[in-house]
């Protein structure tokens, strides 16, 4: 099994030889679309003055600019490949070749003219999707995502073209005690602006299948390898600008997620109150991933409770009965209001909901089907949001605070749950009498016939 990396100590440098053809006549010939700058991203020190965004500027420099195949490969024998960094952090080079005593964060390769940040015109109306790699993934298996996906972009093979720019995020090491071990690949695209809401979703939808593809391409072999999945999907749209626009540019928050879980505290101000809401007001981020789950927190205080009936799906706790319940969804009766989604457009078909500050219900249209607890909802975390990354509000008792986690099912001892049967397309977690993870798959939720 021969993997694409320019590691020798990984993969052999005969066996990748192909690759390059025969420089001296081709070479010259070859100019890429369009020319593209590589950036490295400095490591934060550990105390700083000044914004956040001011750090991030200083921090960030442009190292090589690339127009032709040439000029590619003469930068990307320079550049660290991801197996280099499961044994040493990248550091910045001086002009005699030895290592500077600055580390650095990311590399990052984007359009000419486009700044690697939000507030770029290009990266304005577009996003990225972020895929996350644990280190027992291997070192030439992350070498060739990595390559993959870089000579597919710049290649211009990967449709449609919206991409802007790529990240190799180095979360291995680092200052930061207790940070899993992870290498985080991020490809961000443009392009929303001029296309009407139905076409915006097909093409993000297509690029998300194409960039898998990419990745999963076994190059040496001629065949596709393990498809890795989108682990998540930042949309700019008003509020998900504010979100997102740290974890973009690497700031803002003082810890990575430990133990699969993210801090939580992000309001949202739409309000929706019409019968049918407008597929365009949708709740939160939109997702191409299609998840459910349940509150840790309320799965251990209900353990071996569970709610079958899709007329009262929702697991929760009535802290005035102090016993667990099964409820129906509360946009199904908002004040005698049953809030509906339209059902024409698949990314926005199910009801979504959060509490404000005081408690107000507020009733949206999301493409995740929407299972979080009521009782964390309104009465332990309002006015709280999560993104697709950590789609399940929960609320960590030792700390006394909420927080957004992964689904529970993603990571069971190793194994990834997923519900193929679009009957029971919903992935549940629980925990049984005896406190053991139970994953199951599930029919969606749906008001009672006399409500419909």
């Amino acid at each position: 099994m021969v993997f694409l990396s320019f590691n020798s100590a990984v993969t052999a440098p005969d066996e990748v030889a192909e690759l390059h053809g025969d420089e001296d006549s081709l070479m010259d010939d070859l100019p890429l679309k369009c020319s593209w700058v590589v950036w490295q991203q400095r490591a934060a020190p550990k105390s700083t003055s000044g914004t956040s965004s001011s750090h991030y500027e200083e921090s960030t420099k442009q190292i090589a600019s690339i127009s032709s195949v040439e000029e590619f490969w003469q930068t990307w024998e320079r550049l660290p490949q991801p197996s280099d960094l499961l044994t040493r952090r990248m550091a910045e080079k001086n002009l005699d070749g030895s290592e500077d005593c600055h580390y650095v964060d990311a590399l990052m390769i984007f359009r000419e003219g486009v700044l690697p940040q939000w507030e770029d015109a290009a990266n304005s109306e577009g996003g990225h999707f972020q895929f996350h790699f644990k280190t027992s993934t291997g070192a030439a298996q992350l070498d060739e995502y990595w390559n993959n996906v870089v000579l597919g972009t710049l290649g211009n093979t990967l449709e449609p073209d919206m991409i802007t720019g790529l990240r190799l995020v180095d979360k291995i090491t680092g200052p930061k005690g207790g940070v899993p071990s992870t290498l985080r690949i991020e490809a961000s695209w443009c392009g929303l602006a001029v296309l009407k809401i139905r076409r915006r979703t097909g093409a993000v939808a297509a690029l998300q299948r194409n960039i898998e593809s990419c990745l999963a391409t076994r190059t040496l072999e001629g065949r596709l390898g393990h498809v890795p999945k989108v682990g998540g999907l930042h949309l700019l749209d008003g509020e998900s600008q504010k979100v997102d626009r740290r974890r973009f540019l690497g700031e803002g928050r003082a810890e990575e997620p430990q133990d699969d879980a993210a801090p939580m505290a992000l309001p949202l101000d739409r309000d929706t109150s019409e019968n049918t809401l407008d597929p365009t007001e949708v709740l939160g981020f939109a997702a191409l991933l299609e998840v459910s789950g349940n509150s840790v927190y309320i799965s251990k205080l209900c353990k071996g409770r569970t709610c079958n009936d899709a007329t009262f799906p929702i697991l929760d706790y009535d802290p005035a009965q102090k016993k667990c319940v099964c409820l129906r969804h509360p946009c199904w009766d908002d004040n005698g209001v049953q809030h509906k989604c339209p059902g024409d457009v698949p990314e926005d078909k199910y009801l979504s909901f959060y509490h404000d500050s005081q408690g107000k219900l507020n009733c949206g249209c999301s493409k995740e089907p929407n299972y979080k607890s009521v009782y964390l909802s309104k009465d332990l975390c309002k006015d709280s949001h999560c993104t697709p990354e950590h789609p399940i509000l929960d609320y960590d008792e030792e700390k006394q605070t909420c927080i957004c986690r992964t689904h529970p099912c993603w990571d069971d001892n190793g194994l990834t749950h997923s519900c193929p049967d679009a009957k029971f397309p919903i992935l549940r977690f629980r925990y049984d009498e005896e406190n053991k993870n139970v994953c199951e798959c599930i029919a969606p939720m749906h008001p009672p016939r006399d409500e419909l």
